[in-house]
């Protein structure tokens, strides 16, 4: 989990949760890299491709675009 509270409250905030379930529901709960089914939500990881900053975070073409997230394992 992020260690700055400004990306913590990003992570927890709805708008987050919303938006991962979005991208889960969308692409399966498939990990990306290895295949592997992932049957338990709390085992499924919405990565950012390209890292979440302080200083992207509010650019919703990095925090909340589909085309920079993995689904992982």
């Amino acid at each position: 989990m992020a260690k700055h509270p400004e990306l913590q409250s990003f992570y927890s905030s709805k708008r987050w949760i919303n938006f991962r379930k979005m991208i889960i529901l969308d692409r399966g709960p498939t990990c990306e890299e290895c295949r592997r089914i992932i049957t338990e939500d709390k085992q499924i990881e919405v990565h950012h491709i390209r890292e979440l900053t302080l200083a992207n975070i509010n650019d919703v073409m990095i925090s909340l675009n589909p085309e920079n997230m993995k689904v992982l394992c």
